[in-house]
């Protein structure tokens, strides 16, 4: 074989390579950011979902009862619907909607109380 033709195969083997490792390499790793965002947000829907109605429907039960159900009814739909979420993924997403849905009930508070206030001032 002629080292010319060596030489040039080897210099498009690196091309190649380095088109890969620039190119597809970014891509497909952007593709699989997306999906894990896409199912990160499935994630968070389904645990407000689960977080209200164990907040309406579990008022009874104990926080770590409510909570083993969110898990329980989680897992179900996770496994269910394949989405690439660990566990650590869960209870944060559990924490932050339950922080979320307590805060909206705090400022829900707030607004009628402000009303009640400013109807007993304009008395």
């Amino acid at each position: 074989m002629d080292l010319g033709l060596i030489i040039t195969l080897l210099a498009f083997a690196v091309i190649v390579a380095a088109a890969f490792f620039i190119y597809i390499k970014p891509v497909r790793e952007a593709v699989e950011k997306n999906t894990k965002t896409e199912d990160y947000k499935a994630l968070l829907e389904l645990t407000e979902t689960a977080v209200r109605f164990a907040r309406q429907w579990m008022q009874t039960n104990t926080g770590d009862e409510k909570k083993e159900e969110v898990l329980r009814y989680l897992r179900k739909k996770i496994q269910a619907l394949g989405l690439d979420v660990d566990e650590e993924d869960v209870d944060k997403a559990i924490e932050g909607v339950y922080d979320k849905i307590k805060h909206e009930k705090k400022k829900a508070r707030e607004t009628v109380l402000d009303k009640s206030d400013a109807k007993s001032d304009a008395k």
